[in-house]
């Protein structure tokens, strides 16, 4: 409903035919309707905090059992400027069936991390993808010093790999280790706001998947 009606955001490349003139939201909120019955607004205002946000406040991106709660668009996702001449890190997780994604992000000097853009994937060979990756930053001017990618996309005992398609391609990924615990820990601190009251993870707008 949100992709098609609200933010309007269907992937245009597996949906070429989306028309969002076609699709219209009119938003109304509990205090529009002049006869509701104060009762109603009471029993809201009770409910649970997430439930509460949603219901009441119209928030769609509050749910309960959300994994990531700290996570708010208003503070997380912002555009910065940064030199084309700075160095960019790759991230890299491979999928075929699934989505995969390639990020360009910004290590910045005051200890936060700009995830400046996304490349999102599926059903293509690893060379392909590279060979998508390498054309995207030539096409920015940008540089990619180092690129990181999931363990699972390697095997030890195999002549070739998803890691040596990438390399044979002209993309050098170097595995790390997969592990969701530390994953996530490491994700909610860069999460949290720094005293100076910035965020420490900044999304750029345009990465409408990984915001997904």
């Amino acid at each position: 409903v949100d992709e098609l009606y609200i933010s309007k955001s269907r992937d245009r490349a597996r949906y070429p035919d989306y028309d969002p003139a076609l699709y219209c939201f009119i938003p109304i909120d509990l205090d529009d309707n002049p006869h509701c019955d104060p009762n109603y607004v009471a029993n809201l205002a009770q409910i649970e905090p997430t439930k509460r946000a949603m219901y009441r406040g119209a928030r769609r991106d509050r749910f309960p059992g959300q994994f990531f709660r700290t996570f708010d668009k208003s503070k997380h996702v912002a555009e910065l400027s940064v030199s084309p001449e700075t160095p960019r890190l790759g991230a890299m997780r491979y999928g075929f069936v699934q989505p995969g994604m390639f990020l360009w992000a910004v290590p910045l000097t005051d200890h936060r991390l700009f995830i400046e853009r996304e490349f999102v994937f599926e059903e293509t060979v690893a060379e392909d993808v590279a060979v998508k990756v390498r054309a995207i930053t030539a096409e920015q001017g940008l540089t990619l010093f180092a690129n990181y990618g999931n363990r699972e996309m390697g095997d030890s005992e195999a002549t070739e790999d998803i890691f040596s398609d990438l390399q044979r391609a002209g993309l050098f990924v170097q595995p790390l280790p997969h592990d969701p615990i530390i994953g996530w820990h490491r994700l909610r601190h860069w999460l949290r706001m720094l005293p100076n009251g910035s965020p420490a993870l900044i999304i750029h707008p345009r990465c409408e998947q990984l915001i997904k």
